[in-house]
């Protein structure tokens, strides 16, 4: 299935960012460069999630992971928990 997940991304233009792929319980994750977890759930939508997803963080900051396995409401970590020193 990793093989299916690296071709899913032929043509994607979040490709070249992504380190390595995860599937767990049928859902699909790639891990971006960064560390950043992309979640996208079943392959199926996979164009639409990854052009969501793309466009999310082109305009966000997102830490940890950014899910769209649902299109319509896609959920991201975005508020890193930094301690001010002082």
């Amino acid at each position: 299935e990793e093989v299916q997940m690296l071709g899913a991304l032929r043509g994607a233009k979040l490709a070249r960012r992504v380190a390595s792929v995860r599937i767990a319980d049928g859902q699909w994750a790639y891990v971006l460069r960064g560390g950043l977890e992309l979640r996208v759930g079943s392959p199926t939508e996979l164009a639409l999630k990854l052009e969501i997803a793309r466009r999310i963080l082109r305009q966000t900051p997102v830490f940890g992971y950014l899910d769209v396995s649902v299109p319509e409401r896609p959920v991201a970590r975005n508020n890193p928990q930094v301690s001010s020193g002082g």
